[in-house]
C-alpha cells in the first residue's frame, strides 16, 4: 500500500507470502453469500462494536490509507500474534515478511515523485515470494497437517462476516489463531474486515469506479494520459493513478524494466499530475462520494479512520516491543 491514499487503488498487490491459497483467502477475506453458520453485521455495527463513537464529522478519505509503515505494523503484528498462538499448543508457524518498510509521504505526492519517484518497496515488487512455512508443512502427515489447519485456521463453519454497501457479504474465519491475532489487533474479526475492505468504497476500486462514470472525471483522466504520452510515457486506457500502473508492470515485465518504467512515469505523472489537476479533482469527488454513502448506507469515513488508527496503535506497540522475528525472501 505504499504511501498515500491513491494506491488503495486498482493497482493494490497481495505481498504476503502464500502460505497457500487458503491462506490468501482468509488473511483478507473472501465474498459469499450469507451462509446460515455466519453472523452478518453491518459495517456501521461493527464500527460501533469496536470503537468510540467518531466526532461527527465527515472525515477526510484522504486519511483513510495507509502508509507504508502502518501496514507493515498491521500485516506483522497479525503475523507474529498467530505464531505465538500456534507456539503456545506445539505448532509451528514461522512469521512471514510482509510489506517492507518505506517511506513516508510528507503530504504533496507530486513533490515526492519529483523528488525521489515512487518509492516502491522491494516486496512490492515481488510476484513469486518464498512462503517460508511451506518445506514444514509438506512434511506433516495427513492427521497432522489437520491438527495444524484446525488451529490457524479454526473452525470452518465459525465464520463471521460483513455486509458492504454494494450488498456483497465478506466473510473470514471466526476462531483459530489467525482470526485470535487479527482481533487483538483490530478488536474484532468484523472490524478487520472493515479495515481491509471499506477503503475500497471511500478511495479504492470501487469509489474511483464510480468516478469514471462521471464525464467530468473522465475528461481530466484523459487530458492527464494525453499528458503522459506527450512526455513519452504510455500508460493503459483504464489508469487514472501513475503509482498503480507503475506497480502493475511488475506483474508484466521483467524486473529492470519495470523499474525503468516506474522511473520515467514518476516525474511525468508528477508534472501531468499538476498540469491536469487530477489529483485534486479525484480528492474532492472521493469526497463527495463518502459523504454520500455516510447517508445512503451508513458507512463513515471518520469511523473508517479510527479504526484504522487505533489498529496500528496497537499494531506498532507489539512489533516494536521485539515481535519483528519474519523471514525475508
Amino acid at each position: 500500500m505504499l504511501t498515500g491514499w491513491m494506491v488503495e487503488g486498482r493497482g493494490r498487490r497481495m505481498t504476503l507470502p502464500a502460505l497457500a491459497a487458503v491462506l490468501a483467502m482468509l488473511m483478507n477475506g473472501c465474498a459469499s453469500g450469507s451462509p446460515e453458520s455466519s453472523e452478518t453485521v453491518p459495517v456501521t455495527q461493527t464500527v460501533a462494536q469496536v470503537l468510540p463513537a467518531s466526532s461527527g464529522g465527515a472525515g477526510s478519505v484522504a486519511l483513510v490509507a495507509l502508509t507504508a509503515d502502518e501496514q507493515f505494523f498491521l500485516d506483522q503484528s497479525v503475523q507474529v500474534l498467530a505464531s505465538e498462538c500456534m507456539k503456545k499448543q506445539g505448532l509451528a508457524y514461522q512469521p512471514t515478511a510482509t510489506q517492507q518498510r518505506g517511506a513516508q509521504s510528507n503530504g504533496d505526492p507530486t513533490a515526492d515523485q519529483l523528488r525521489q519517484g515512487y518509492q516502491i518497496s522491494k516486496s512490492a515488487k515481488e510476484t513469486n515470494l518464498k512462503d517460508v512455512n511451506a518445506e514444514r508443512l509438506n512434511a506433516l502427515t495427513g492427521d497432522q497437517r489437520q491438527a495444524w489447519d484446525a488451529a490457524f485456521f479454526g473452525d470452518p463453519s465459525k465464520r463471521v462476516a460483513v455486509t458492504f454497501p454494494d450488498g456483497s457479504t465478506i466473510s473470514d474465519g471466526g476462531n483459530g489463531c489467525l482470526a485470535d491475532a487479527r482481533a487483538q489487533i483490530y478488536g474484532s474479526v468484523p472490524a478487520s474486515l472493515v479495515s481491509d475492505h471499506a477503503p475500497a468504497f471511500l478511495v479504492g476500486d470501487k469509489a474511483r469506479n464510480a468516478l469514471m462514470q462521471r464525464s467530468d472525471y473522465r475528461s481530466v483522466v484523459t487530458n492527464w494520459q494525453q499528458c503522459l504520452a506527450r512526455k513519452g510515457v504510455d500508460v493503459s486506457p483504464q489508469a487514472d493513478i501513475g503509482l498503480d500502473e507503475a506497480l502493475r508492470q511488475y506483474g508484466l515485465l521483467p524486473r529492470a524494466e519495470a523499474d525503468a518504467y516506474a522511473a520515467r512515469l514518476a516525474p511525468a505523472d508528477a508534472a501531468c499530475q499538476r498540469a491536469t489537476g487530477i489529483h485534486e479533482l479525484r480528492a474532492r469527488l472521493l469526497q463527495e462520494n463518502a459523504t454520500t454513502l455516510k447517508s445512503s448506507s451508513g458507512l463513515d469515513a471518520a469511523g473508517v479512520i479510527l479504526l484504522r488508527r487505533q489498529s496500528v496503535e496497537r499494531a506498532r506497540a507489539i512489533v516494536l516491543a521485539g515481535g519483528t522475528t519474519a523471514t525475508t525472501p
